[in-house]
This record gives C-alpha cells, sequence and structure tokens, in this order.
C-alpha cells in the first residue's frame, strides 16, 4: 500500500515568504533604529567628554583663584605693579566678552610649593621694604625667577598675607621677597603658612569650522590648543557671593552632511552664538558653577 507525499501549494509558499519577508523587514528595521540610537548616543557621549576635559582644566585655576591677594580691583592692580600682564585685570576672577559671542576667562591663582614659613626676619613690610623668609625646605629648582616682575615666576603667594609678593633673591631654604613697588598696601607674616607660586590663565573658544577651547598660562609660551570640537563658552561671575558659572557648547566625533541640529540644545541660548556649522553635529551642553572661595 503507497503513501501519498502532499506537497505545498503555491498559496502556502506565497504566505511564508510573506510572512518571513515581515519578518525580516522588522528585523532589519530594530537593527537599524539600533545602530542609529547607538550612534546617536556615541555621538553625544563624545561631546560631554569634551566639554568635561575643559571643566577639568578649569576646576584648579578657579578653586585655586585669588590665595593670598586683594580682590578689589584697585588694590589687586595695585599689589601687582609691574606685572603688566595681568595688573590690568580687575581682579583674580574676570569675565570678558569677545567679538565672536564667547567669553574670555582671566584667572591668577596659586600653585602650592609644598613648602612652609617656618621664620622671617619682620613681622610686615611696606614699599621699599623687603624681608626674608626661611622656609622648611629650598624651593625646587627653577620655582621662582628673582627679580623678574614682569613674569608670574617672579612672584610668590602667602594667605595670610593677603597681598602677592615679589621675589627678589633665593638662598638655599632662605626667600628673599618684597610688596610690589610703588604699592601702599604692606604685607604680613605668620608662622606655619604655606608658600604658593602666583599663575595666571587666559581661557577661550576659537571659532570656524575646526573650533578649539583655548588656554594661555601667562609664564610664556603663547595660547595652546587644549580641546578640539568646543564650539561655545559663556562664563558668569558674581563678585558678591562668588559663585563663577560656566556653559559649554560641544560637538560630536562626525560631522553629517544634512543639519541634524537645526536648534541649539537645552540650557545653550541662541544669542550666545550657534553657527550653521554646529547644526552637522550633535551636541551636548554641559553646565557647572564653582564658588570662589578665596
Amino acid at each position: 500500500m503507497s503513501k501519498t507525499r502532499r506537497a505545498f501549494t503555491l498559496t502556502e509558499v506565497l504566505i511564508a515568504i510573506a510572512i518571513g519577508a515581515i519578518v525580516l523587514l522588522a528585523a532589519v528595521s530594530f537593527l537599524f533604529s539600533f545602530i542609529l540610537n547607538l550612534e546617536q548616543t556615541d555621538e553625544h557621549s563624545a561631546a560631554t567628554q569634551r566639554a568635561e576635559m575643559v571643566l577639568t582644566i578649569l576646576s584648579y585655576p578657579v578653586l585655586q583663584s585669588g590665595i593670598g591677594m586683594p580682590s578689589e580691583t584697585d588694590e589687586f592692580q595695585e599689589s601687582l605693579n609691574g606685572l603688566t600682564t595681568i595688573s590690568g585685570w580687575n581682579g583674580p576672577v574676570e569675565v570678558s566678552t569677545t567679538t565672536n559671542a564667547n567669553d574670555t576667562l582671566h584667572i591668577v591663582y596659586g600653585m602650592g610649593t609644598g613648602r612652609g614659613l617656618s621664620d622671617f626676619d619682620a613681622d610686615s613690610i611696606s614699599d621699599g621694604e623687603t624681608v626674608i623668609l626661611a622656609l622648611s625646605e629650598q624651593p625646587q629648582a627653577n620655582t621662582f625667577t628673582p627679580n623678574v616682575s614682569s613674569n608670574p615666576k617672579g612672584w610668590c603667594l602667602l594667605p595670610a598675607s593677603g597681598v602677592p609678593l615679589r621675589v627678589t633673591a633665593i638662598l638655599g631654604s632662605d626667600l628673599s621677597v618684597a610688596v610690589a613697588s610703588a604699592s601702599t598696601i604692606s604685607a604680613d607674616f605668620s608662622q606655619f603658612d604655606q608658600l604658593y607660586m602666583l599663575r595666571g590663565m587666559e581661557a577661550w573658544v576659537t571659532t570656524g569650522a575646526n573650533p578649539s577651547f583655548y588656554t594661555n598660562d601667562l609664564m610664556g609660551g603663547g595660547p595652546q590648543p587644549r580641546v578640539q570640537g568646543i564650539s561655545g563658552l559663556r562664563f558668569d561671575f558674581d563678585p558678591v557671593t562668588g559663585i563663577l558659572s560656566a556653559v559649554i557648547l560641544a560637538r560630536g566625533n562626525k560631522r553629517h552632511d544634512n543639519p541634524v541640529s537645526t536648534t541649539p540644545p537645552d540650557g545653550w541660548d541662541t544669542s550666545w552664538g550657534f553657527s550653521t556649522e554646529d547644526t552637522h553635529y550633535r551636541l551636548s551642553v554641559l553646565q557647572t558653577a564653582w564658588r570662589v572661595r578665596n
């Protein structure tokens, strides 16, 4: 007794193909959406990382700004007489708006030497006077450049003195210092006070097809590009509360042929600058605020 074989009909085959096509199309669509979402997430992450790098670079100078120096404009400028790259600023933290709609941040800050003040031959000095400070250890080589008031390396800071000091001589662990020439502000000294190097920095963003975050260390060397892909930088400083806020607009890695960001992300105002070139990138905005403690 023979068995008959029953084949698929054409209708069944067509139905199976149609169902398979629908499933395959759904899978491809899901995969495409997943890849697109992954790409967007990666671009946003890259932009956020760029903005975080800027904040990392700024954090130490901002938090150490104003150590051992006056905050009032007149006294600040008088106390740094001779240091022409900085003495024209309005204070340890100053924000100025440039022609490209971005801000430039000026910071004067202290960098610790790890040395303390163990003794001194005068409790205070004023213009025309010099004091010899005995330190806990000899300063490292090239930390200071004596008798060069036009460069930050010719200055030092002691938090308790409240005024920048010119370094006039170094002999072992003894440091000779004086206040700025023609300054009416006196400097007082306290045992165990910590010695800092005086440093000045400018920070801003360039514009164009490849914008970057730049800093300029005022010891010399000129402006240096630090982070590429930073489109905008806004600062606001309230001298009463000592709050410095920053808003950063950063780009992702990929430039798209067609615009993908037609409007600025939340947190970035169009009036701060938003170029046509920015629209071709995935963008990220990062905001923070520091309290200037000194």
